[in-house]
C-alpha cells in the first residue's frame, strides 16, 4: 500500500524541461525527423511525400510568407482541402513565427473570419490562397489577398 500512494521520485521537478525561450515547434519537428528523412510523412491523392520534402516545403512557403510582408505574429488563415498542402503551409507558417488560423473549406465567404479576428497588437489576419497543380511536387504557391 506505501507503495502505491509514495510520491514518484521526480517530485518536486518539472516534469520535462521547459522549451527555450526562442523555441519554434517547425524547427523542432525538423530536427526530429531528420534521421527518417527519406520515409513518408504524408500519404495524399498526389502521392507520398517524405519527411525531407514536407520539410524543405515548409520552408519554401515560409520564405514566400516573407517576400508578401506577413511578419512573425501576424494570423494568415489558410482554407485548404486535407492535402499535402496543409501542413506544408501549417509548418511553414509556424517556421516563418506567422499563426496559422485553419478553418473548414465548407465555410461560405460571409462566415470565414477574415476580417473579424485580429492577432493583437493591431495585426490583421491574412488570407494566403494556395494552390498547387495538380502533378506531384510542384510547391504550393501561396498569393496575398487582400486584407
Amino acid at each position: 500500500m506505501d507503495a502505491i500512494i509514495a510520491p514518484p521520485a521526480t517530485a518536486g521537478k518539472p516534469a520535462a524541461d521547459a522549451p527555450p525561450v526562442k523555441f519554434n515547434f517547425a524547427t523542432h519537428l525538423f530536427a526530429l525527423n531528420e534521421t527518417r528523412a527519406q520515409k513518408v510523412a504524408y500519404i495524399d491523392d498526389d502521392g507520398t511525400t517524405t519527411y525531407s520534402e514536407l520539410a524543405e516545403q515548409a520552408r519554401r512557403f515560409a520564405s514566400v510568407l516573407n517576400t508578401l510582408g506577413i511578419h512573425p505574429e501576424e494570423r494568415i488563415l489558410l482554407v485548404m482541402l486535407d492535402s499535402v498542402d496543409l501542413p506544408i503551409a501549417f509548418l511553414g507558417a509556424l517556421y516563418a513565427g506567422v499563426v496559422p488560423v485553419v478553418a473548414n473549406t465548407l465555410l461560405t465567404p460571409r462566415t470565414t473570419p477574415t476580417c473579424s479576428i485580429t492577432a493583437g497588437r493591431g495585426r490583421s489576419l491574412h488570407r494566403v490562397s494556395c494552390c498547387r497543380p495538380s502533378h506531384k511536387r510542384s510547391p504550393i504557391r501561396p498569393t496575398r489577398a487582400a486584407r
